[in-house]
């Protein structure tokens, strides 16, 4: 018979292990590969190259058209500028037979999904306000359509996208220089008949040749960047005055405003911006403020720099190096990295080059010892599966764990299976790019609590059920019980590609190696010592895990603030930037407001703790009800400040990478930033511990869900459809749906891979509420219900779920209170069918009203 002391000594053994090797580790600095590598695709052939060419992305593929050059003879030897109405394509360097209706440059230029589109320009006599959209036809030639002009004629002005709404910013207005103006408007591209719509130009002066860019700025969603420009005055005398502007301006779209923000350190007039990543912009080139004018024969040529604007952070790098100096160009981002197309080298001097630039391979920051580490972690997880498979003696064991788990782990358990990788990395990286909004979401899972086991754990717990969904056949019937069982297992697959993909991400970040051969190994990892060990297993190396993950916290906390410049001064400067705010105000439906986010946070609660077999499983391996319930409030209880920690850990990043920016890389997703930080700052050794972390936060979900979901599949539908086996046949029956569950979880983690995911916390949340909302009101109706039927609960149900598809693709309703319209519409409906249809002949003992007595063991009070 197994003891309680078992399990504590095999995560001391593991622990003493997992320390061994670190405690003489020396601290060793590492930095990203994240220079912008080059490679050469070709020059443009039968032309010198051209300065203002409209370059963009047309099925994946670069396209590059117009511009103006000198072909006889530069300016100073007397040659003349020609426009170019000549398109070039990444198969057709020689040029397309297509051709442009006119000579056009210096325009603007932005790729669509189905199209390029050419914004303004001039040629040798005029500047126009024509737009055009540049594609492809069926039989893949290229044709030329006219959208709605310009409310002004623009050279040297900006555009972007955003949300199918083309912005245009304005630049001069006729072929005099000084001739410029501060114009700003959208055009929505879904409704052309209503034409540009003019807008709050940017507080500043006129220019032209700034810089552009659209990108996410943290939480506060996505701006059109505007950067630097020439401004051109004509004086008294009739000369031109060209200074550089260093200034740097961007537009929220959601709050419909302007603000200034930090400039790049080297100016960037007459450069090529693109967006990059999910929070990096990039310039490459620029004209020097001190090379404005000189002798067009003598220039030295321009900028060279390749500059990276992280938005979150608000600091630039120098990222790369262009091989030579170039300005004019076009830059466009097709799936292989950052296009960059001819330009000018020189005053009147063009290149042909076409060039792309891309990170380069990350490198494995990973020595010796992480990895030894990192490897010693993981076989004492299936170390411990092995030991408690010793003692399993049929399906009580395997799904139970023989009832003999301590309250304390119980609750640790339920702490770590819960907050897992979500909390581990992607919250982090929620204060990292915004502020604490979030965290007073965390207190519902207190608040919830003493709901669940006032309300909730008696029918678990008295009742003797195997499964959660066992008490909805006995409440309603087979199908309810069929319906709950299978929405749990489909929930789970989709949670075990989630907690699977997020520290998969990171491990291959950090490392170097393969995102989905990482993936792969923590599925075949957690499936093994799950088959091996059943619930015991699962539920202690959830404590290991758990104090591994929350240690790691800890540590990267401390050495986070003792690296700042002012360490004492930390909360004080995090609380002037606006990074503490726990209050979201307004009263918004369709972004984020504390008012929706604590009610779709309570909400959200009751689908795991109420309904959730992974959760639920863990209330019936304590020895009574008291322990179980005192279990779940030691959950309750660890949430809150352990999350705090989580937020502190975010903040104090964002902190870091201000401070260090070159330290960023550039085009990394947010929620590498903590694993990223780790092999940056951590001791060898250390290092590796804490991606031992991560594997722990994603562990303690993943085999709570293959376990579960073979608890459910074994007694919800494999003892009906082969009733009378052994005890021994329905055990290898739950092994081998264990492995079924770790195989379709890792793939899903695979396939989950080929998405672009800007928060994988808000996706989770997200796949939450849009799933288990139904069930959540199946249950309450169950337990508070005497009048509830089956048919009109399975109503009430499918009414929910087709409610929230519904909401979360034709509305515009924040995914926060997607559970209130899911749970509503599902007691809605249910309630109202069964005043049609109500619920005859229901036993005792099966609803609050006339709920089963607490046996003589459990009589005292909890609490």
């Amino acid at each position: 018979m197994a003891r309680r002391g078992d399990g504590m000594k095999c995560i001391g053994l593991a622990a003493s292990l997992l320390l061994w090797g670190c405690a003489r580790a020396e601290p060793e600095a590492q930095h990203p590969a994240h220079q912008l590598e080059r490679t050469d695709l070709g020059s443009l052939q039968g032309t010198v190259g051209f300065g203002g060419p409209f370059v963009g992305t047309l099925d994946q593929e670069w396209i590059l058209a117009g511009g103006a050059n000198f072909p006889e003879a530069p300016p100073w030897e007397g040659g003349v500028k020609v426009w170019s109405d000549r398109v070039y394509t990444q198969d057709a360097l020689q040029g397309e037979a297509f051709r442009l209706p006119a000579p056009r440059a210096y325009g603007a230029t932005v790729s669509t999904a189905d199209g390029v589109l050419l914004v303004g320009g001039s040629d040798a006599e005029a500047v126009y306000a024509q737009v055009w959209k540049l594609s492809r036809t069926a039989a893949g030639g290229l044709q030329l359509d006219s959208l709605p002009e310009l409310p002004w004629p623009s050279a040297f002005g900006n555009a972007a996208l955003h949300e199918d709404r083309l912005y245009a910013l304005a630049g001069k207005r006729s072929k005099d220089d000084a001739d410029q103006q501060l114009g700003f408007a959208v055009l929505d591209l879904q409704e052309l008949d209503g034409g540009w719509q003019e807008l709050p130009h940017p507080p500043t002066e006129p220019r032209i040749k700034a810089v552009s860019f659209v990108q996410e700025v943290g939480d506060r969603g996505a701006a059109l960047h505007w950067i630097g420009g020439e401004r051109v005055r004509r004086q008294a005398d009739g000369s031109l005055e060209r200074s550089v502007l260093q200034d740097a301006w961007r537009y929220f779209f959601a709050e419909r405003r302007w603000e200034a923000f930090t400039p790049p350190p080297h100016a960037v007039m007459a450069g090529a911006g693109v967006a990059w990543g999910p929070n990096h912009g990039v310039v490459l080139g620029g004209v020097p403020a001190e090379l404005d004018a000189p002798d067009p024969a003598t220039h030295p040529g321009f900028s060279r720099h390749i500059q990276a604007y992280h938005t979150i952070t608000d600091r630039w790098m120098i990222a790369g190096e262009l091989p030579e100096s170039v300005v004019t160009a076009g830059a466009t981002v097709t799936p292989d990295g950052i296009v960059l197309g001819s330009g000018e080298i020189r005053p009147g001097v063009r290149t042909t080059a076409m060039r792309r630039f891309a990170p380069g391979a990350r490198g494995s920051h990973f020595g010796w010892l992480d990895g030894s580490v990192l490897v010693v972690y993981l076989a004492a997880l299936v170390g411990l599966g092995a030991w408690f498979s010793r003692r399993e003696q049929g399906t009580a064991d395997y799904f139970l764990a023989g009832r003999r788990i301590p309250w304390w782990a119980a609750g640790i358990s339920l702490y770590a299976t819960q907050l897992s990788a979500i909390t581990y990395l992607a919250t982090p990286a929620v204060a990292f790019a915004g502020d604490w909004r979030i965290l007073p979401s965390l207190a519902m899972i207190l608040a919830v609590t003493p709901i669940v086991v006032k309300f909730y754990l008696p029918f678990y717990r008295r009742l003797g059920v195997s499964t959660a969904y066992e008490y909805l056949e006995r409440r309603f019937d087979p199908w309810v019980r069929g319906y709950g069982s299978l929405a749990f297992v489909l929930f789970q697959l989709g949670r075990m590609a989630v907690v699977v993909y997020l520290p998969a991400l990171a491990l291959a970040a950090v490392t170097g190696f393969d995102l989905r051969w990482s993936i792969v190994a923590m599925g075949v990892l957690a499936t093994v010592y799950t088959v091996l060990g059943g619930m015991e297993a699962v539920i202690w190396t959830d404590v290991l895990q758990a104090l591994v993950l929350l240690g790691g916290v800890i540590l990267a906390l401390v050495i986070a603030i003792l690296g700042f410049e002012e360490p004492a001064a930390f909360l004080s400067t995090a609380a002037a930037e606006g990074k503490l705010h726990l209050w979201a105000e307004g009263w918004s439906i369709t972004g984020l407001a504390t008012w929706s986010i604590l009610l779709g946070s309570f909400l959200l609660q009751f689908g795991p703790y109420t309904t959730d077999q992974a959760v639920v499983q863990r209330y019936m391996t304590t020895r009574d009800e008291r322990s179980a319930a005192r279990g779940i409030y030691l959950n309750g209880w660890m949430s809150l400040p352990a999350g705090a920690l989580f937020f502190l850990l975010g903040t104090a990043l964002y902190r870091h990478y201000r401070e260090n920016p070159q330290d960023l890389v550039v085009g990394m997703a947010r929620d590498e930033v903590f694993p990223l930080f780790v092999v940056q700052q951590f001791p060898v050794g250390l290092a590796g511990l804490l991606v031992a972390g991560v594997f722990a936060a994603s562990m303690s979900s993943l085999d709570s869900s293959m376990h579960s979901i073979a608890t459910a599949w074994t007694n919800d539908f494999q003892r009906k459809l082969t009733p009378g086996r052994s005890d021994r046949d329905y055990l290898r029956m739950a092994r081998l749906v264990t492995v079924l569950a770790g195989v379709l979880g890792t793939l899903a983690a695979v396939a989950l891979a080929s998405f672009e995911i800007r928060s994988l916390f808000f996706l989770f949340q997200e796949i939450l509420g849009l799933l288990t909302s139904g069930l959540v009101g199946v249950f309450f109706l169950g337990v508070f219900s005497r009048r509830a039927s089956g048919r009109a609960v399975l109503a009430g149900a499918l009414a929910g779920t087709a409610s929230l598809a519904w909401v979360s693709h034709a509305s515009v309703l924040h995914f926060y209170l997607y559970p209130a319209v899911g749970i509503g519409v599902t007691l809605a409906v249910g309630w109202g069918l069964s005043l049609l249809w109500p619920q005859r002949d229901l036993a005792p003992g099966l609803t609050w009203w006339d709920r089963p007595p607490r046996e003589a063991a459990e009589t005292e009070t909890v609490g």
